[in-house]
């Protein structure tokens, strides 16, 4: 004879260790997408091509409104870099500001850099 309570028990038990597991998996994700490290070699593209390169290599994605131009033409030649240094490298010498929100990554247009 099984115990009624018992039954409910292990539904319970069975249930936390797929939420577990799943709350696992998803920090793992995120952890890793945030030590990867990009290459990136670029002669006169649109930002859009390099901003489409590291979504691939990433679980990031750019988020931006119609007043960023993202159909400039820039060369990049980047290797090995996490993506904070990527970025700075990036958008150094454009008038693009951006800023790390969890897996999002949001450009502004900012005034020029001199």
């Amino acid at each position: 004879p099984i115990v009624p309570g018992l039954t409910i028990f292990f539904k319970i038990m069975r249930i936390s260790t797929f939420l577990l597991f799943l709350f696992i998996c998803t920090l793992n994700a995120e952890v890793n997408s945030q030590n990867s490290l990009f290459t990136i070699r670029k002669n006169n593209v649109e930002l859009e091509n390099i901003i489409s390169e590291i979504e691939k290599q990433s679980y990031y994605l750019f988020i931006y409104n119609k007043d960023v131009n993202v159909n400039q033409k820039t060369s990049v030649n980047i290797s090995g870099l996490p993506l904070p240094d990527a970025l700075h490298t990036i958008f150094d010498k454009m008038d693009i500001g951006y800023e790390i929100d969890g897996s999002y990554i949001l450009l502004s247009v900012q005034e020029k850099k001199k």
